[in-house]
């Protein structure tokens, strides 16, 4: 009986067992949307996704934030139904939402931004670090002067985690921060007291 049920379940179509999600699980096709379909804990990370993008599109400012912050959003599926190819698509698919949720409780202003750290990085000149640390993963905004700076993002809470963003790379230590841009050589930074 046990084993009838099981294919019976298997056979039915994914819209029959679908979480509630920010898309149409009856539509979903790629193999990451069928599973966060079938996964309540993926589908409640979808919709938390989905409301604080709403909340980071409100607090934009001006329209060339919220230009930028939706082509990071259409950017967002096809990023995540990547995970497809992953050895453990399930992990690969939780860090993916997980990551996007911590740049938008960001950028939402739902994470509020805590005291600048500063650091002397010798002739790229000073970087100014934003430590989050309330955010689903650590999350640190990181410039030179003045501009947008590149948010990157730990994949865990460990202490001297690295953090990952599409220009830079940068390992804290508290009292040095070793920053990594792609093609360059790496730079010591010193914080400044």
């Amino acid at each position: 009986m046990t084993l009838v049920l099981a294919f019976a379940l298997l056979a039915l179509p994914t819209a029959a067992l679908a979480a509630k999600t920010s898309f149409d699980c009856a539509k979903a096709t790629a193999k990451v949307e069928v599973l966060v379909c079938r996964d309540d804990a993926l589908a409640k990370l979808d919709l938390r996704t989905a409301e604080l993008f709403r909340k980071a599109e409100d607090n934009a400012g001006g329209e060339r934030a919220r230009i930028a912050l939706r082509d990071a959003q259409h950017g967002f599926p096809p990023k995540r139904n990547a995970c497809a190819r992953s050895a453990d698509m399930r992990a690969c698919t939780l860090l993916a939402y997980r990551t996007r949720i911590s740049e938008l409780q960001v950028q939402s202003g739902e994470a509020r931004p805590p005291m600048a750290t500063l650091y002397d990085c010798g002739k790229l000149g000073t970087a100014t670090i934003h430590f989050y640390r309330g955010t689903e993963l650590p999350v640190a905004i990181l410039s030179f002067g003045v501009g947008n700076g590149d948010i990157v993002i730990a994949p865990t809470q460990e202490p001297g985690a690295r953090y990952v963003g599409s220009r830079y790379a940068l390992r804290d230590d508290g009292a040095e921060a070793l920053l990594s841009r792609k093609g360059q050589p790496d730079v010591a930074c010193r914080r400044k007291a």
